[in-house]
C-alpha cells in the first residue's frame, strides 16, 4: 500500500543538492531575508506532484475544498498560495536594497549614454514565461538574481517590432493613420525597422568592415524592473480548460464535447507594480531613432500587451511621463 501523502510532506522540504538544503533547512516558512523566489520557484519545487499519491491527495482536495475567497484549493493550489504570502512579504522587505542599489546603477549608465526612459504599470494582472517548463505545468519568469517579477528587453524588444510591423502594414493600406504620429515619434517603414531592431534576413557579408555584425540593431531595449516599493507582487489565478482531452489529441480524433470534466489549472501572475522601461542607443544613427523607437514601445505596450493571455485582458499596461528624455 501506497505511503499516504499530505500537504505538509510535500511543503516546503523539497529534494535538493546537500548545500542547498543546508542553505534552506527543513523549516516549513523560510524567512523573508532567505526567501529568493526565482530559486524557489524554479529548483526547489516539491516534485512529488507528478506521483499517482499526489494525483490521488489532489483530487480529494479539489472534492472537498471550501476555501473562503481563494478560487483554488487542492495541494498545488495551497502550495501557490503559500509560494504567493512568502514572495510578497519578500518584495515587501527583503528586496528592497538590492532592488533599489540596482536602479541606482541603471539611472548612472542611462544619464551617461543617449537614452529614453517612461514608467510603466500594469492595467490589471500579466505574466510572461506561463509556457516555461516546471513541474506545475505553467511558468513565470522572475528576475534571476532578484526574483522578482520584470519584463525581459527581449521581449519589450519583439513587441515593439510586432507593433510597428502590424502599423507599417497598415499605413500602406490606410495613409490617414500618418496624422496619428505627432512630434519627434515617426510612422515605422521597412527601412526604419531594419535600423531599429537589425534586419531579419542575414546580411551578407554578416559584418562591416570595422568587423561590427550588421544584423544588430541601433537602439537597446533593457530589463524593465519594478521600482522599489511601488506595489508589485504576484497572485494565483486559474484557468479551467473545459476540453482537456480534446486539447492533448493529436490525431484531431476527439470533438470538444461538455461530457468531460473541467481541469482548473492554477497558475501564477504578477500585479501591480511600476516598471522602469529604458531603451539606450548602440550608435549615432540610434541616437536619432530613440524617440520613434519609445514611442513605439509605449504604444506596443497599451495596444498588443506584454506576455500572454492578451486575449483575456492580460499584460496590457498604462504609460506616464518619460522620466528622461534623449541625450
Amino acid at each position: 500500500m501506497a505511503t499516504a501523502v499530505s500537504y505538509e510532506s510535500l511543503h516546503w522540504r523539497p529534494p535538493a543538492p546537500g548545500a542547498v538544503r543546508d542553505l534552506y533547512g527543513d523549516r516549513p516558512v523560510p524567512e523573508p531575508e532567505r526567501f529568493h523566489p526565482g530559486l524557489v520557484f524554479d529548483r526547489l519545487l516539491p516534485i512529488p506532484y507528478l506521483t499517482a499519491e499526489y494525483k490521488s491527495v489532489e483530487r480529494l482536495a479539489f472534492a472537498k475544498s471550501e476555501a473562503a475567497g481563494r478560487k483554488v484549493d487542492g495541494l498545488k493550489g495551497k502550495w501557490l498560495f503559500d509560494f504567493v504570502d512568502r514572495a510578497n512579504a519578500y518584495y515587501r522587505s527583503a528586496v528592497t536594497p538590492p532592488l533599489a542599489a540596482h536602479h541606482a546603477r541603471a539611472d548612472a549608465l542611462l544619464t551617461s549614454v543617449p537614452s529614453v526612459r517612461f514608467d510603466a504599470s500594469p492595467a490589471w494582472r500579466w505574466v510572461t514565461g506561463l509556457g516555461n517548463e516546471t513541474p506545475l505545468e505553467t511558468g513565470l519568469t522572475l528576475h534571476r538574481p532578484l526574483g522578482v517579477p520584470y519584463l525581459p528587453g527581449s521581449a519589450l524588444k519583439g513587441l515593439t517590432r510586432a507593433w510597428a510591423t502590424l502599423t507599417a502594414e497598415e499605413i500602406a493600406t490606410d495613409p490617414a493613420i500618418l496624422e496619428e504620429f505627432r512630434g519627434e515619434a515617426a510612422p515605422p517603414t521597412a527601412e526604419m525597422l531594419d535600423a531599429v531592431f537589425g534586419p531579419e534576413e542575414e546580411p551578407t557579408p554578416p559584418r562591416s568592415e570595422n568587423g561590427e555584425w550588421r544584423r544588430t540593431g541601433s537602439v537597446v531595449f533593457h530589463d524593465a524592473l519594478p521600482r522599489p516599493g511601488s506595489g508589485f507582487g504576484l497572485a494565483v489565478d486559474v484557468m479551467t480548460p473545459h476540453f482537456p482531452k480534446y486539447y492533448a489529441d493529436a490525431t484531431g480524433a476527439i470533438a470538444p464535447l461538455e461530457i468531460e470534466d473541467p481541469v482548473p489549472v492554477p497558475f501564477l501572475v504578477a500585479s501591480g507594480g511600476t516598471y522602469a522601461v529604458a531603451l539606450t542607443a548602440r550608435t549615432a544613427a540610434g541616437t536619432a531613432l530613440l524617440p520613434s523607437a519609445a514611442a513605439w514601445c509605449r504604444s506596443a505596450l497599451e495596444d498588443l500587451g506584454a506576455g500572454g493571455k492578451t486575449a483575456k485582458g492580460y499584460g496590457y499596461f498604462l504609460i506616464s511621463e518619460a522620466e528622461g528624455a534623449a541625450r
